[in-house]
């Protein structure tokens, strides 16, 4: 079930010690490896604070990715982001940077 995570990352955000709606932390998006590169393309392409810090294979035919957030990206891309990995049906793990 997916709304548990979303809770989660909604969680974390409100918690997260951000200036002016500011978000930094690390999104992990992860799943089918096609869908996985299409997901984040479009995102980063979307929102300008979002970068590729690392990118593994947990499995053949599997992707995971971890997207740095930083300046100008705010809490409501991150849940943005979150949601259409979820609607997606890609998995979304949400790390707090501060």
């Amino acid at each position: 079930m997916r709304f548990p995570v979303l809770a989660a990352v909604l969680a974390a955000l409100a918690t997260a010690a951000c200036d002016s709606g500011g978000a930094e932390g690390a999104l992990t998006i992860s799943g089918p490896a096609a869908e996985v590169e299409r997901f984040v393309e479009t995102q980063i392409g979307l929102h300008p604070g979002l970068t590729v810090a690392e990118t593994t294979q947990p499995a053949p035919g599997q992707s995971r990715v971890t997207l740095a957030i930083a300046e100008p990206a705010t809490r409501e891309d991150v849940v943005e982001v979150s949601e259409r990995a979820m609607a997606a049906r890609l998995d979304v793990a949400f790390t707090s940077g501060g």
